[in-house]
């Protein structure tokens, strides 16, 4: 189905908060979708890692959905080149890069099979989509359910402790 990229965006925060995702690293990586998108990246497989349990990334291993933010973040602070072994989503970490690199981040993205090395240099880009992109229905539902993990039950007890309208709507 098309959906814009602010559609993607938006759902791609909820589901990452929804799965636990830190919020820093889930804005990060919803920032990123129109770079993901743009280099072919499969929705389905970013709702299934979302969904996984989020490691910390120790002695150069982790999911990209922790990894990749943190691995950017340290290059940036000048700690050398990073590298990731058995990345699960090479693409997210390029889109990760390109992303920063739009806000001058300056920073390089090796891709070799599921190892992803990120370092300062010739900054990698991506030209990005313009207008509605598409996203599989079945990767849109399941980005859907994560992100109803972050709603408010609805029950009398939720409304008359403020959710929704509350427990009359006079609008």
């Amino acid at each position: 189905m098309m959906r814009s990229l602010n559609e993607v965006q938006g759902l791609v925060l909820k589901a990452a908060r929804g799965a636990g995702v830190p919020l820093g690293h889930a804005e990060d990586i919803a920032a990123a979708m129109p770079d993901y998108i743009a280099l072919g990246g499969d929705m389905g497989a970013l709702a299934a890692a979302l969904d996984c349990p989020h490691t910390a990334w120790t002695d150069g291993h982790g999911c990209a959905v922790m990894a990749g933010p943190t691995a950017i973040d340290l290059v940036r602070a000048g700690q050398g080149e990073q590298r990731i072994n058995g990345a699960d989503l090479p693409l997210l970490f390029v889109g990760l890069v390109s992303m920063a690199n739009r806000f001058g981040a300056g920073l390089a993205c090796d891709v070799q099979d599921d190892c992803v090395v990120i370092a300062v240099g010739q900054g990698a880009t991506v030209t990005l989509a313009i207008g509605p992109v598409t996203v599989e229905g079945a990767a849109w539902a399941a980005l859907m359910k994560l992100a109803a993990r972050t709603f408010v039950p609805e029950t009398e007890t939720s409304r008359a402790a403020g959710a929704g309208a509350g427990l009359t709507d006079n609008d």
